[in-house]
């Protein structure tokens, strides 16, 4: 071989050792992160300053719905997380906030369908408090029945002003970038 296609070969090499190490750096620094975000949500009353991300609400979930795996599938997990970022979900507090409200709701629906996850109760919750938010999913005829009865037992928002952290639950969608965003994320 052409010592100058070797030296290439050799910086190349140099260059994946390089990146290879960054990435184990990286999962290290993940496992550390995620550790910490276990503590912090294991002590009670440290939702409020969480940044709402896959292992966050990995994590929250999972203490959340300790009965119930966290997930049927991560792609789900990762659905979740995008429909309520284009809500305007910015921490677990608003995510807590929201299966508090929707409580009543959601044992109503369980008892006819049992959700399966944590990841279920969540996007139930956010079907319930948005239902602009259903139109991106292919729910069954069934399932939107069951929705709309749910909905019925929902309390009203002036009842409970801190509720998903809103005094109205669609006031997000009256900013047009915010529904213009949503309606056209792909999933």
């Amino acid at each position: 071989m052409p010592k100058i296609l070797k030296r290439k070969l050799n910086s190349l090499s140099g260059l994946f050792e390089t990146a290879d190490d960054q990435f184990d750096q990286v999962r290290s620094e993940r496992e550390v992160y995620r550790k910490s975000v276990k503590n912090k949500l294991s002590s009670k009353g440290k939702l409020v300053d969480q940044e709402l991300n896959l292992d966050t609400l990995w994590e929250f979930l999972r203490l959340r719905f300790p009965d119930k795996a966290v997930v049927k599938n991560v792609l789900s997990l990762s659905r979740v997380l995008s429909t309520a970022a284009a809500l305007g979900f910015n921490s677990l507090s608003d995510i807590d906030a929201l299966l508090r409200h929707t409580k009543k709701a959601r044992d109503f629906m369980t008892e006819k369908i049992p959700g399966p996850s944590g990841t279920s109760e969540a996007i139930r919750a956010i079907w319930l408090a948005h239902p602009e938010a259903r139109r991106s999913f292919r729910l069954k005829p069934s399932t939107m029945a069951l929705l709309k009865q749910a909905e019925r037992l929902l309390p009203p928002l002036e009842n409970n002003p801190d509720a998903l952290n809103r005094t109205d639950a669609n006031v997000i969608f009256l900013n047009p970038d915010v529904a213009n965003a949503f309606q056209t994320q792909m999933w």
